[in-house]
């Protein structure tokens, strides 16, 4: 029996503002219902395996929704986050991930200019956790992007000051524009799509994108990147939709410049975009 099957007696409740994970939902085919909006202090304690975090908060959002399940109802709650600073091991009882930080939002623009030199060039690791709750019973699990999922770990390429001073940007640009926006029309500028192949096609130093989770993840639900040449500058854009978690989570991967400007010139096809004034592309300067 297909898991559509399955839920057809339950009501899926999401109980989840990100966009990103609306998307999964809808991308899986499954039929649900946005949660209430409530409030939940997202702490974990201080012995905590940092491997282990978000199933901890995936389930403590779970425990505080405030409205209780009916008998068929089953809540989803989910959590995400980003390791760096250390290493991933495998060790008898399981894995672990030895020494490091968790990066959570940045307070200010020398703490995301922090967090993006740890970022630079290294390993991170990126946990997900979820969990489903019924009236009668919950279950939750880790899922963890490491070697054996995305043949490497996670590794953004190495980042210059002025890519790192650009990106820390206190406010996150919502337009990208390597001249003007009616530049657009000028024939110097060239905008395609591009396959996560092509990323070989690219200089060398910029192959490590292809390892890049934010990037796997928007060209997985859109199935193509964007790219911009202007005269010697290239920029690369990832598919997805404009909201300010989102536009965090970009910035953080690398990806701190939205636009919406090359939509019409690509001839996207009905799963390569979202049917959205907010749907555009995620993009950052190469060379």
């Amino acid at each position: 029996m297909l898991l559509n099957d399955k839920l057809k007696p339950y009501r899926l409740l999401l109980a989840s503002q990100s966009p990103r994970r609306r998307e999964l939902m809808t991308g899986c085919g499954l039929p649900y219902e946005l949660a209430e909006k409530f409030d939940c202090e997202e702490t974990y304690p201080d012995d905590l395996p940092l491997i282990g975090v978000s199933e901890y908060l995936s389930t403590l959002k779970s425990e505080a929704y405030p409205v209780p399940l009916l008998e068929n109802d089953i809540l989803l709650t989910a959590d995400t986050v980003v390791l760096a600073g250390g290493e991933f091991r495998m060790t008898a009882e399981g894995s672990t991930w030895h020494g490091g930080e968790i990066l959570g939002k940045p307070r200010d623009r020398d703490d995301a200019r922090r967090m993006l030199k740890i970022l630079s060039g290294a390993h991170h690791l990126v946990t997900t956790g979820v969990t489903l709750r019924s009236a009668a019973r919950m279950l939750s699990e880790e899922a963890t992007i490491t070697e054996d999922i995305v043949s490497e770990t996670v590794s953004e390429a190495a980042l210059s000051d002025a890519s790192i001073d650009a990106a820390s940007t206190e406010e996150v640009p919502t337009e990208v524009t390597p001249t003007e926006e009616t530049a657009i029309q000028d024939t110097s500028i060239q905008a395609r799509k591009i396959t996560h192949a092509e990323i070989s096609t690219l200089p060398r130093r910029f192959w490590p994108l292809a390892n890049n989770s934010f990037l796997l993840h928007g060209c997985h639900n859109y199935h193509h990147l964007l790219l911009i040449k202007e005269k010697d500058h290239l920029w690369l854009g990832v598919p997805g939709l404009y909201d300010p978690r989102e536009a965090h989570m970009a910035n953080l991967f690398g990806f701190p410049q939205f636009t919406s400007s090359y939509i019409s010139i690509l001839e996207l096809t009905e799963d390569e975009c979202e049917n959205s004034e907010s749907f555009g592309h995620w993009c950052r300067y190469l060379m």
